[in-house]
This record gives C-alpha cells, structure tokens and sequence, in this order.
C-alpha cells in the first residue's frame, strides 16, 4: 500500500512536507546519505508485508543513523528504548547493542508493527503506537468511527508529537512518491552502496576482517556500530556489496586456526627487565 493523495492533501502532512522539501539540494543529500540503509530497511519492510511508510519511520528517528544513545536511552536508527529492545528479543549490553544492528533491529521494529497492526487494524494507528505505545493509542482510539479512522491523521487526543510522527511519515513518502511537485530530485536507488549480511561461521575479530573485506577497521566498525567492544569479534557483518565480494572470496580460503579469536592476557605483576651485568 503506498500514500495516497487524500493523505498528501491534509494539512498537518502538508506542512510537514512543505517543511521537509524547503530545501531540496539538502533533501537530496540526506537521502542521498540514508540510501544504503533505506534500501536495506525497504526490503525487509516490503517482504513483510508493511506499507512502504515504514521505511521512513526511521529518517523521522534518527535521520537514518545509528545513534548509540545513552545508558537508559533510545539508541539506534530506529531509537528503540532498552526495555522495548529486550522485549523484542535483541541483546543489550556492554559488548553487544543489537539496537544499533541494522538487520536485527529493523526484523524486531517489523514484528513489533504486524503485532501492533494485528491489536489495531490500522496502519496510521500502527505508527502512532510505535511513538505512544500500543495499549494507549488502542485506549485513545477505542470511540472512533471508520470514517474518523480512515483520516489521513485520525482525530485523537494524542500529543502533538505522536500526531507529528505520523504526519512527518506520510509527508516523506509524498515526497518520495511525487519529487517533482515538491521540487525535489531523488537519487537514483540502484546508485551507491548496496549493503549486504553476512553471517559467519565462526566469529571472526573485526580487523582480520577488514582485512579481507579490503577495508580499513574504522570503515568496517562504521558500518556495524552494534559491536560495542574493541576486542569482541563479530558472528555476522554488513558489507557493501563490493567489499562482500571481496571478503567472500578471501574468507574461503582463510585457514581455519585464523578464524579462532585469541584471548588476550595481561599480567597482573609483569617481570620487570633484567639489570644489565655490571662490566669487568
């Protein structure tokens, strides 16, 4: 299901989109930006069955970046609460933040909506619960009619932020939907980078694998913020689609005793250096 233009004709959605595309060359370079990653979200949405919207959800979030957030913040590109987080299966701690896994956070948000959607039978009032919560926009929406529920945004006494959330979706899809009344021009989506997961075998430690990727440790730790520890290796990466290529073809061929991950030690007391021999 995709926007339709009652939705882009309302005026809270209006606004938003009006607000949105005011400057189109910096529209054009934040989704220029993001592609990678919506591209990576839109195929896990579509094959789930969601509206394309969702897609968006995160742009309205982070802007489409993987925020660490604070100890009992939201954090990631979906900026999921660690509660919701551990509730939807992912693992948060120390060394590990599946919040900031673009493949594993995005699968738990989409089976948070079909559940959502299965208490609600609305997508509009899907996305208001993924800002307010489920169980109060079921309470705020329990009075309304069809013809209420079939608004673009559906008239609750919900706050103006939870409305907005809805609103500034719908708004990034008209765009996305028509650029050229809103003046702006999209990337092309089969340009940049095309990101790809790769789960492994055997944990594998991240400079070793940038090594076969052909990238640097910084460029790979980018692209997999979830990975909190320097020292801890990786049981799964996302790649550019180039660099997976390259890794594919190098990790085959890796000796299996490489793929171990070796236990660092530090001594506690270190033997300090022998004193020279005094001369004759």
């Amino acid at each position: 299901r995709g926007v339709d233009s009652s939705q882009c004709s309302d005026p809270r959605v209006q606004r938003w989109a009006d607000r949105y595309s005011s400057n189109p060359q910096v529209f054009t370079r934040q989704m220029t930006r993001a592609l990678p990653r919506l591209r990576y979200v839109t195929d896990i949405i579509l094959d789930a069955g969601l509206p394309a919207e969702f897609a968006l959800v995160p742009w309205v979030e982070s802007n489409f970046r993987p925020l660490p957030g604070r100890r009992r913040g939201a954090a990631g590109m979906w900026q999921i609460m660690p509660a919701t987080g551990r509730e939807l299966g992912l693992r948060i701690d120390r060394h590990f933040d599946g919040r900031l896994d673009l493949d594993q956070a995005t699968r738990a948000v989409t089976r948070m909506l079909q559940r959502d959607y299965q208490m609600l039978g609305s997508w509009p009032l899907t996305d208001m619960a993924f800002n307010a919560g489920v169980y109060g926009i079921r309470r705020l929406s329990a009075d309304l009619d069809p013809d209420e529920l079939a608004r673009a945004i559906p008239p609750l006494e919900a706050k103006p932020v939870t409305l907005n959330h809805l609103a500034k979706v719908q708004a990034l899809a008209c765009i996305v939907r028509q650029p050229q009344h809103y003046g702006v021009k999209l990337p092309h989506p089969d340009r940049g980078t095309h990101l790809l997961r790769r789960q492994l075998p055997k944990v594998l430690e991240l400079p070793v694998a940038a090594r076969l990727a052909g990238l640097s440790t910084a460029q790979l730790r980018a692209m997999n913020p979830a990975i909190r520890d320097r020292t801890a290796p990786a049981s799964a990466l996302l790649l550019p689609a180039a660099s997976a290529a390259v890794f594919d073809r190098h990790y085959a061929r890796l000796e299996q005793f490489n793929w171990q991950p070796w236990q660092r030690v530090r001594l506690a007391n270190p033997t300090p250096p022998l004193a020279p021999a005094p001369g004759p």
